[in-house]
């Protein structure tokens, strides 16, 4: 089976918003993107909290 997954970055573009999701990502990640500014920033944390969603889902258990 295979999943899609898509996501509106639209949001993103508020400065709180961004600040917000910049939480969800690995501190590695957040610095990366801390430096980043625009539309390019906002994609890549967008690509990279769709990623974290694929993982989560992949490997949660059965029930939860």
């Amino acid at each position: 089976m295979m999943r899609v997954y898509i996501m509106d970055a639209g949001g993103l573009d508020a400065a709180d918003i961004y600040a917000d999701a910049l939480q969800l990502v690995d501190p590695e990640r957040r610095e990366q993107l801390e430096s980043r500014i625009g539309k390019p920033a906002v994609l890549s944390l967008s690509a990279g909290l769709l990623i974290q969603r694929a993982y989560y889902d992949w490997h949660r258990k059965p029930g939860y």
